[in-house]
């Protein structure tokens, strides 16, 4: 049975009669506080280990929007869930959340074929569930993608390849988050990375693991002119570790990697810093929700008073993590935009229904178009589709080492993101 933890005063408790100027800019209003009461919003969250667990302190963003509406006077309160990393579990905890009579809407920060099962359970419910980091949640009723679909990263990986003049990618793929690309010189799996006819004369014999066998692979393709690059869909620590392995066997003779959004976590970026493999050729696509949007002028003006708000929780000593067993500044390092504009649309779509009442919540969600304005930090989002992140809110995106300074200096330098990802404007 997993344990179901509610989580009460996350957004600082009640409202301050009084707050500094840069609380006030920082803070998310509602408009009638009172009405609403307090917006309790489920949260399904993967585990410390396993699948789906790169999202884990991602979704820290959750707990910024949460202190942001409690600088405006209204009260968020979590009720969280464990799914494991499991098919069982995700099922179970998602149940949980949707049965809580007290819940407004859902968001699953986890990612996975393990979810399968969730998404059948939200099919029977009349409560909204938020997606932001699992491409693969489409097609399901109540579900709605805020991060990209599948499609969408396939159809932007196409157009970073072609951006980057790359015509023969050696695409490595994974059951877990795949890609899938027309253009590619070889497609190779993950999980049997052996398989199949190739012309790459290689037995991957002797070698101790698939990472071993698949950057063998890789480089012969290379060397033999039938590969000018690579694409890797993975989740992020089985992405590092073959960058890494890639890495290493090229030396001086670096050539363009291009993955799948869950580099964007900081776990692809620790298992890099751990090799000393940072200094790549690293090109994802994905929303521009990073730290460099909010240095973009005017267009990133909404992502720099999120990172305002971000380093005034952080300073907080009341403000809590989402599991409400932590300070926050142990976490501000990783948090990210897309699980605050998850939490920004659900207490949206309650103050238009004027009503925590799930199903309520859930008929207003369907018809809503929010933006910045709405306190939205990063793209705009359309819950009139189920993938309400639009296919332009999908760019090319650009590793750097360079970390912009927008966030409080780590509680734990080690856990300090490796690399910032930014657009070409």
């Amino acid at each position: 049975m997993l344990a179901c933890l509610a989580l009460s005063a996350c957004a600082g408790g009640s409202p301050r009669p009084a707050v500094s100027a840069s609380a006030a800019r920082a803070a998310l209003t509602v408009a009638s506080p009172a009405d609403l009461g307090t917006v309790t919003i489920g949260l399904l969250m993967p585990p410390l280990e396993g699948e789906g667990s790169e999202f884990r302190d991602v979704a820290e963003g959750a707990a910024v929007a949460a202190y942001r509406f409690g600088l405006g006077g209204l009260t968020i309160r979590f009720a969280v869930a464990l799914d494991n990393g499991t098919s069982a579990g995700a099922a179970s905890a998602l149940r949980s959340l949707l049965d809580n009579a007290e819940v407004a809407a859902v968001i699953v920060f986890s990612s996975g074929p393990h979810l399968d099962s969730a998404w059948d359970e939200a099919a029977l419910s009349e409560v909204s569930v938020l997606v932001p980091y699992d491409r693969a949640a489409t097609g399901h009723s109540s579900v709605w993608l805020t991060g990209p679909s599948r499609d969408e990263v396939d159809a932007q990986l196409a157009t970073a390849l072609a951006q980057g003049a790359v015509r023969s990618p050696f695409v490595v793929t994974s059951q877990v988050s795949g890609v899938t690309l027309g253009q590619a010189a070889q497609t190779v799996t993950w999980e049997n990375p052996a398989a199949g006819a190739d012309p790459i004369p290689t037995s991957c014999s002797g070698l101790v693991s698939a990472t071993d066998c698949l950057a063998d692979r890789a480089v012969q393709a290379l060397q033999v002119g039938q590969a000018d690059s690579v694409v890797i869909g993975a989740p992020a620590s089985a992405q590092a570790q073959l960058a890494v392995a890639l890495h290493n066997r090229l030396g001086q003779n670096q050539i363009p990697i291009f993955l799948s959004p869950e580099s964007l976590t900081p776990t692809f970026g620790w298992g890099l810093t751990s090799s000393g493999a940072t200094n790549g050729l690293y090109t994802t696509v994905g929303p521009d929700n990073g730290d460099y949007l909010a240095m973009a002028g005017s267009s990133g003006r909404y992502a720099a008073t999120y990172f305002d708000a971000l380093r005034l929780a952080a300073g907080s000593s009341s403000v809590r993590n989402v599991f409400g067993d932590e300070s926050f500044a142990t976490v501000a390092q990783s948090a990210d935009i897309a699980s605050h504009d998850a939490v920004v649309a659900v207490v949206r779509a309650a103050e238009a229904a004027g009503s925590t009442f799930a199903p309520a919540v859930r008929e207003v969600l369907g018809g809503l178009g929010l933006d910045g304005g709405d306190g939205l930090a990063g793209a705009a989002l359309d819950f009139r589709h189920e993938t309400a992140l639009p296919a332009d809110g999908v760019v090319t995106l650009h590793a750097s080492t360079s970390n912009p300074g927008l966030r409080p200096p780590p509680a734990n330098p080690t856990g300090a993101p490796a690399l910032f990802w930014f657009a070409v404007r």
